[in-house]
């Protein structure tokens, strides 16, 4: 049985075909009626979703100019650059107990040795307070320690502890076969036109956001993950 109830408090001086209604359903139809409404909200999700792919992800593909804006800039390219490689950690480092945000501090820090958090923070071009936060992070697992720096007893530096050590000596080999299943792709001369045109893209960027006059900062270089 089903019944049309008014929800709208106008209703009195509305035409009944412009009256909101909501359907209730009893009896042996309340399993249609909710088959019905599983229906219509997949339905719901699907042209969303569609919607969302031919605005945003369908860009990938050559577009002719957007109203006022243009077509995306090289900025949206690098993008949808670090979206692959944020999911390549994520497949490389997959049954690994090491968050993939957390490989590059991994990596820096075995690769580099005992460092201090001024100079993480130079050398992944993060803000000091985010890594000192992301390094407390890997020290509650007990993955990094800090030690005394002998050059200046006023701070300190990190480094891995064995745990932390073994951890990366499982995890780096697994991705390094995806990057350099990637490289390989690409082809050698491919590979290092990227390179060099990512450093330069970095440097426009430093160039942009320095202020007239004043000296951009130097990129840190290329390190191996």
């Amino acid at each position: 049985m089903r019944s049309l109830v008014h929800t709208d408090p106008a209703a009195e001086s509305t035409s009944p075909e412009e009256m909101p209604t909501r359907i209730f359903t009893t009896g042996s139809g309340a399993a249609d009626a909710d088959a019905i409404t599983a229906t219509a909200a997949r339905l719901a999700t699907e042209i969303v979703r569609s919607i969302y792919y031919n605005l945003v992800a369908n860009l990938e593909q050559p577009c002719t100019k957007l109203p006022t804006t243009g077509p995306p800039t090289i900025l949206f390219d690098v993008f949808w650059t670090q979206q692959k490689r944020k999911r390549l950690i994520e497949v490389a480092l997959a049954g690994i107990d090491l968050p993939p945000e957390d490989y590059p501090f991994y990596v820096t820090i075995g690769a580099d040795g005992s460092l201090t958090p001024t100079r993480m923070a130079e050398i992944l071009d993060m803000p000091l307070s985010t890594v000192v936060f992301r390094a407390r992070r890997l020290e509650r697992r007990g993955h990094v320690e800090r030690i005394e720096n002998p050059d200046d007893g006023r701070s300190f530096l990190l480094r891995l502890t064995p745990n932390g050590r073994r951890l990366l000596n499982k995890a780096r080999p697994r991705f390094r076969r995806y990057a350099e299943g990637v490289e390989a792709r690409l082809g050698s001369a491919k590979t290092k036109a990227v390179a060099s045109g990512l450093v330069e893209l970095r440097k426009a960027i430093d160039e942009e956001l320095t202020p007239s006059g004043a000296e951009a900062p130097r990129s840190a270089p290329r390190r191996a993950g």
